[in-house]
C-alpha cells in the first residue's frame, strides 16, 4: 500500500511539473487565429476520445467556443457529449480553456480544461488536461 501511495505522488507530482504555463510576460492577444474548427483525441478516465473544439476569438485574446468528444475507433464505448469553454489566448501563443455549462452530459462525465500552446504556424494545438492528471492532447485546425 505505501509504495502505491509513494508511486501515486510521483505521479501527481511529474503531472504537475509538466502542465503548459503561461509565460510570465505574455499578455492577452488577438486571438482571431484561433477561430474555426480544431479536432484531435485527447485522452482521460475513459481513454482516447475524439475531440472537435470549435471556437471564436476576438481581438481582445478572449476565446469562446464549444468541447465536443465522441468515440474514436479505437475506444468505440466513449461516451459523446458537449460543453462550453471560454478562456485567453496569450502573445507567447498559449491558450488556456476553462469549462463552462453542459450542452449534451452523458452520465458519469465531468467538464475538462485545456491548458497548451499553437506551434509556429498555429495549424496545431497541443498542450495536457489539468483534471485528467495532465494527460495529453493534440488537435489540428480542420476547417
Amino acid at each position: 500500500m505505501k509504495s502505491i501511495v509513494v508511486w501515486m505522488g510521483a505521479v501527481l507530482l511529474s503531472a504537475c511539473a509538466s502542465a503548459p504555463r503561461v509565460a510570465s510576460d505574455a499578455v492577452p492577444a488577438n486571438a482571431a487565429p484561433v477561430s474555426g474548427a480544431w479536432t484531435g483525441t485527447y485522452t482521460c478516465l475513459q481513454g482516447e476520445t475524439g475531440l472537435t473544439l470549435s471556437l471564436a476569438g476576438a481581438a481582445n485574446g478572449l476565446v469562446e467556443g464549444t468541447f465536443l468528444f465522441y468515440p474514436t475507433p479505437s475506444n468505440p464505448n466513449a461516451a459523446t457529449g458537449k460543453f462550453i469553454v471560454r478562456g485567453w489566448h496569450y502573445s507567447d501563443r498559449s491558450l488556456v480553456l476553462s469549462p463552462g455549462a453542459w450542452l449534451e452530459r452523458p452520465d458519469g462525465y465531468r467538464t475538462v480544461s485545456l491548458r497548451g500552446r499553437l506551434d509556429a504556424d498555429e495549424r496545431t494545438f497541443t498542450g495536457v488536461i489539468p483534471e485528467c492528471l495532465n494527460t495529453r492532447f493534440s488537435i489540428q485546425r480542420s476547417d
